[in-house]
C-alpha cells in the first residue's frame, strides 16, 4: 500500500491480478479475524466451542502463508521450503501428540525424519511443477554437500535436536515412579513430625530459661 502511495484502487487491482498477493491478503484478513476475537470479553460472548471452531482457521492460514512465500520467492524457494518444512515438523508433532501420546523421544525422532522427507518432496515437487527441472536433479542436490545444506536436512536436524533434548529432559527430570505416588504424603508426614517435635521441645526450653532466670 505504501508503494502505491495509499491508492486503494491500485492496491486492490494488484491483489486481484497477482495470485500471491491475493493469497497473502486472504491470510491477513483471516489473521485479523483471529486477532479481533482473542479478547476475554469476545471469547465469553462467542462461547468456547464457537471460538475454538473459528481459531481452527490457523490450520488454513499457515499453509496459505507458505504458499504465498513460495510464489513470491519465484526461482529460489530455499527459505520458503525451509519454513514449509518447519511447519510440517510442528504438524507431525501435533499429530503424534494427539493420536500417539505421549510424544516421547522416539516419536519426536520419527516426526523429524518424516518432516525432513516431506520437505525434500515439497522442494522436488515445486521445482518440477513450476520450472520443469528434472526431479532427480533436485533430489540429488539434497545429497551434494558442495551445494550447501538443503532445507530437508535443516528440518531433519531440527527434529533430531528436539529428540535429543527430549532424552536429556527425561534423564534430568525425576519420573513419577521415582518419586512414588506417596511422596507428597510422606513429605507432609515428615513436616508434621518435625512440627510436633518442635512443639514438644519448646516447653522444655521455656522451663530451662525460667530456671536460669530464677537463679
Amino acid at each position: 500500500m505504501l508503494d502505491q502511495g495509499g491508492n486503494l484502487y491500485v492496491v486492490g487491482r494488484e491483489i486481484v491480478l497477482r495470485v500471491y498477493l491475493a493469497i497473502g491478503a486472504i491470510g491477513l484478513l483471516l489473521l485479523l479475524a483471529l486477532a479481533a476475537t482473542s479478547f476475554d470479553s469476545v471469547i465469553r460472548r462467542m462461547g468456547g466451542k464457537r471460538w475454538l471452531a473459528l481459531h481452527q482457521l490457523v490450520y488454513l492460514i499457515a499453509p496459505l502463508a507458505i504458499l504465498h512465500f513460495l510464489i513470491q520467492s519465484k526461482l529460489d524457494v530455499t527459505e520458503a521450503v525451509l519454513m514449509g518444512g518447519l511447519l510440517m515438523l510442528l504438524a507431525f508433532y501435533r499429530l503424534a501428540h494427539r493420536f500417539f501420546p505421549p510424544l516421547d523421544p522416539a516419536r519426536a525422532l520419527a516426526a523429524g525424519l518424516a518432516a525432513g522427507a516431506c520437505t525434500a518432496l515439497l522442494e522436488v515437487g515445486w521445482y518440477a511443477g513450476t520450472t520443469g527441472i528434472d526431479p532427480r536433479l533436485v533430489w540429488e542436490a539434497n545429497f551434494t554437500p558442495s551445494l550447501g545444506i538443503s532445507p530437508a536436512w535443516w528440518v531433519t536436524g531440527t527434529g533430531l535436536a528436539v529428540a535429543v533434548a527430549a532424552v536429556v529432559w527425561q534423564r534430568v527430570k525425576p519420573s513419577r515412579k521415582a518419586r512414588g505416588p506417596g511422596s507428597s504424603a510422606r513429605k507432609g508426614a515428615e513436616g508434621k513430625a518435625a512440627h510436633d517435635k518442635r512443639a514438644q521441645e519448646k516447653p522444655a526450653k521455656d522451663k530451662a530459661r525460667l530456671g536460669v532466670g530464677a537463679t
